[in-house]
């Protein structure tokens, strides 16, 4: 059975700001169906109208099925209101309808365009994507009547619910949409193709039977000039308690497009299949974010680069970074670094390097990884003056990476999972007949205080040491030189932080015949 999906607003608040602290002005335009709209709409017009003017569109999610209209038109109202602020910063006109969800999503759900709600026949509700485009030619008349003239084509932006209308709207009608930015679309956005991994895609998975559909074939010529900004959070779990396609849609998603329940693992694939065609499409998964809208520059930064004639294609923003800790390139001691991309789509980023005092990089070399492709790297050979590098960064555009890095001189070798940092770890092995040394590189913007605990086989604290690390400093030591306390006893260590570090230690033996190490470990292991 299907729920319902939580009611987005294009901030993510619900809170209503007065369109008059703005000296906008709000309109309601009541239903026309003489003109194809059976529904009223509300046109917010911003005092301030950035040139080109164009149209946002946004279509009104409620979050529930309800049968009275006058609930849907006064939270499209509500969505409106509280559009102002960004409606000024766009510099746009803003239009919301107010379609009605009278229905279980089982039988149609409205506000997402689902299959069902384009085969309703119900006087008012038949084909309400043509209605929005009524609604728009509308709003564009009236805004004309006022010299304001925009764009024959017009923008679109959702989330959640919204987010599934404005993908599948866009693939119905490519030809009247000039930019669109999709939220979390449900269990992801319709694509562009008829099969993707030797599966059929009918609507509203792909376009297999758009034309049985809806009596008209996929324009992809029109497609392919359309730049879309679609995105999700790497920490939207809504979609496994709110969206509960059914059975049979889940079995072909997770067919054609892998991952489990979780949207932000099945992205390579969506953004590989509109790869496959020519498009102008940006995929993005944004670290930390849940069921919620992400630093709103991003999406401002998008429509105003496609606010002229020409459209372009908006490179996604390089939001990851994935750390090398510790290179060794001097003397007898050599140091290899591997990626490997993870995903089926190019990974593109910039490959830092660092001394141990963090800080301006000593190098930066932009970096392509292929999909699937794995790079190594001999720092010796790959930098200027690698004597002096201490640690590595890559900042790219995917989080879909893994790394390594393995320093070695002849007899002895290291390797170490490169990693993003943490602010607990443990360090579960204290050598004993030999040596070993701990090492942590500060990968935050701002001063650390490390805590670290030397605990016996039993979980007794035997001894202290506090640290003070600096933004993007390296401290290397041995564990006697970091704790003052005996360490007879100590077979393990811990640490805690304010902020997230890189950690790892390095063991050797006495008689010079062993060299390892090993990354921190989490103190839970996710499933």
């Amino acid at each position: 059975m299907r729920t319902t999906v939580l009611r987005w607003t294009f901030i993510g608040l619900i809170l209503i700001w007065s369109p008059a602290a703005y000296c906008d002005e709000l309109i309601k335009i009541p239903a026309d169906p003489a003109n194809g709209f059976s529904w009223a709409y509300y046109l917010l017009i911003p005092s301030t109208i950035t040139s080109p003017p164009v149209l946002m569109v946004e279509p009104n999610n409620t979050g529930t099925s309800d049968p009275d209209p006058a609930v849907h038109d006064q939270a499209a109202k509500a969505e409106i209101q509280i559009e102002a602020p960004w409606a000024n910063i766009l510099g746009t006109p803003w239009l919301i309808p107010t379609f009605p969800r009278p229905y279980d999503d089982r039988v149609a759900y409205t506000h997402a365009l689902d299959r069902n709600t384009l085969l309703l026949k119900e006087q008012g509700l038949v084909r309400i994507d043509l209605q929005l485009i009524a609604m728009v030619r509308d709003a564009q008349a009236r805004l004309a009547a006022r010299a304001i003239n925009v764009d024959s084509k017009f923008f679109m932006a959702g989330g959640s619910a919204a987010g599934s209308f404005i993908s599948r709207f866009v693939m119905l009608h490519p030809d009247v949409v000039k930019a669109a930015s999709i939220g979390a679309p449900g269990w992801g956005p319709i694509v562009p193709v008829a099969s993707w991994s030797g599966k059929n895609l009918p609507y509203p998975e792909g376009i297999a039977d758009l034309d049985q559909l809806v009596g008209s074939k996929f324009d992809g010529q029109s497609f392919s000039k359309v730049p879309l900004q679609v995105w999700v959070g790497d920490e939207d779990f809504t979609m496994d308690l709110y969206w509960r396609p059914s059975d049979s849609e889940m079995a072909l998603v997770s067919a054609a497009f892998g991952g489990t329940s979780r949207l932000y693992e099945r992205w390579p694939e969506y953004e590989a299949a509109y790869n496959s065609v020519s498009s102008l499409c940006q995929f993005i998964v944004f670290p930390t974010l849940s069921h919620s809208w992400p630093d709103f520059s991003y999406l401002r930064d998008f429509f105003q680069k496609n606010r002229s004639a020409q459209p372009v294609a908006v490179p996604k923003p390089a939001l990851y970074t994935i750390y090398f800790p510790h290179v060794a390139s001097f003397e007898s001691w050599e140091t290899e670094v591997a990626l490997t991309n993870a995903s089926p789509v190019a990974v593109r980023g910039q490959l830092k390097a660092y001394g141990p005092d963090g800080g301006t990089p000593l190098q930066i070399v932009s970096l392509t990884l292929e999909p699937l492709q794995r790079k190594e790297i001999t720092v010796g050979s790959f930098f200027q003056n690698p004597q002096n590098i201490a640690y590595l960064s890559f900042v790219s555009d995917s989080g879909f990476l893994a790394g390594y890095t393995r320093f070695s001189q002849p007899g002895n070798r290291v390797s170490l999972k490169a990693g993003t940092g943490t602010k607990t770890g443990w360090f579960t092995k204290m050598e004993q007949d030999g040596w070993t040394g701990i090492a942590f590189v500060n990968v935050d913007t701002s001063a650390s205080i490390v805590k670290l605990a030397a605990m016996d086989a039993n979980g007794n604290q035997v001894s202290s040491a506090t640290l003070t690390l600096a933004p993007g400093k390296k401290v290397v030591g041995m564990v006697t030189q970091l704790f003052t306390g005996d360490l007879s006893t100590a077979r393990y260590f811990k640490y805690t932080s304010d902020k997230p570090l890189l950690g790892f230690t390095v063991s050797g033996s006495s008689d010079g015949q062993m060299l390892d190490g090993l990354h921190c470990l989490p103190n839970y292991i996710f499933p």
